[in-house]
Parts: C-alpha cells; sequence; structure tokens
C-alpha cells in the first residue's frame, strides 16, 4: 500500500547582508515528506532584496525548493530576486510575482516550466537573467 502525500506548512526567517544593507525576510513553505521537496507559498518582506537558498532543513531533513507557488511573492516590494547558485528549483507558476515591484530576478538554469503569466504585472521588471544552461 503506497504512503499517503505528507505535505506541512513551515515559515523561515532569513536575515542577510546584501551591499551593506541587512534584508528580513519571512519565506512560507509547504514540505512534502515523501518527495523531500519545498514549495515556497508565500513572502513576506519590505527588503529590497530576496535570497531563495537551494534547501532548507525542518526537524533535521532537507527538502530541496522545487517551486514558486501561485502569488508568492505578489503584490511584493521587493526589487531583486536570486536564487543560490546550486537551487533545485523547477517551477515558477502563473502570477507568482503579480503586482510585485521586482526589478531584477536572476532564474536558475534548473528551471524548465515558467507558467503562463507568471510575472503578469510585474511593470517595474527591467532586468530579467536566465543562467547559462537553461532550456
Amino acid at each position: 500500500m503506497k504512503a499517503k502525500n505528507q505535505t506541512l506548512q513551515i515559515e523561515k526567517k532569513y536575515n542577510i547582508t546584501h551591499h551593506d544593507q541587512t534584508n528580513s525576510y519571512k519565506l512560507i513553505f509547504t514540505l512534502n515528506n515523501n518527495s523531500k521537496t519545498a514549495y515556497l507559498i508565500k513572502c513576506h518582506t519590505n527588503s529590497d532584496f530576496v535570497f531563495i537558498p537551494r534547501s532548507i532543513k525542518h526537524e533535521t531533513q532537507e527538502f530541496f525548493i522545487t517551486n514558486i507557488c501561485e502569488k508568492s511573492f505578489s503584490f511584493s516590494k521587493m526589487k531583486s530576486l536570486k536564487f543560490d547558485t546550486d537551487s533545485k528549483l523547477q517551477t515558477i507558476e502563473k502570477k507568482a510575482f503579480e503586482g510585485s515591484s521586482v526589478e531584477c530576478i536572476s532564474i536558475p538554469s534548473t528551471v524548465s516550466e515558467l507558467k503562463e503569466g507568471w510575472c503578469c504585472d510585474t511593470r517595474n521588471l527591467k532586468k530579467l537573467k536566465i543562467n547559462p544552461g537553461n532550456h
């Protein structure tokens, strides 16, 4: 008999220094205990810079961040979003950045799917970096 897909919602707080400025933000994830993956479901920030790590730890287990869910960054005031160089991100869902103030996003080479409308209503988006190796 197959085990049920177990999910859990957790939040992590981050303080990162970027260009001599400390950026504080909170990321909320849904964790899938069977696949050891994490889906980013919301970012709460007033900071200009947000960094998404490769994985998060919960109760000694490592969960790879593979998805940015719908409305995760909607109406966020952040200006720049970067991912860990060895990111495992695969998908950015529709409306993930809807109405946000983001100006620059670096897309990891592991991303294989950008859902239609993933960056809708991002009027300030000026720079989209797609890392080498991305198809």
